[in-house]
C-alpha cells in the first residue's frame, strides 16, 4: 500500500492527477492512501459521489511504478484549507 501522512500538503507523498471520465480537463491532488480496492486523496475540486474518474498516480519515491486507477467516487467531504477529501472504489488499474 502506498501511503502519505494525512497532514501532508498536496504534492507530498504521491502526486495524483485526475480527470472525469470522458473529459480532457485535468485536476491535481495528493494521494493519501491506496490499496487493492480503495483510493483516498485530497484535492481542491469537488468530486460528486457516483462519478467515474481516471486518476494517474505518480509515487514520489521513484521506485514504485506510475499507474492509472479507474475509480468511482463514493464520498467527497470538505477538509482543511478549502480542499476535499475524496474516497473512491478502484474499478480497474492500468500500468503506464
Amino acid at each position: 500500500m502506498l501511503q502519505a501522512d494525512s497532514q501532508n500538503q498536496p504534492g507530498e507523498g504521491c502526486d495524483l492527477s485526475f480527470h472525469p471520465a470522458g473529459q480532457q480537463s485535468e485536476h491535481q491532488g495528493c494521494c493519501l492512501s491506496i490499496n487493492e480496492t480503495r483510493l483516498l486523496f485530497l484535492t481542491d475540486r469537488y468530486c460528486a459521489p457516483g462519478h467515474a474518474l481516471a486518476a494517474k498516480i505518480t509515487p514520489r519515491n521513484g521506485l514504485d511504478p506510475v499507474f492509472t486507477a479507474f475509480v468511482e467516487v463514493t464520498e467527497c467531504q470538505p477538509s482543511d484549507n478549502s480542499r476535499f477529501r475524496v474516497t473512491a472504489i478502484i474499478r480497474a488499474i492500468k500500468s503506464d
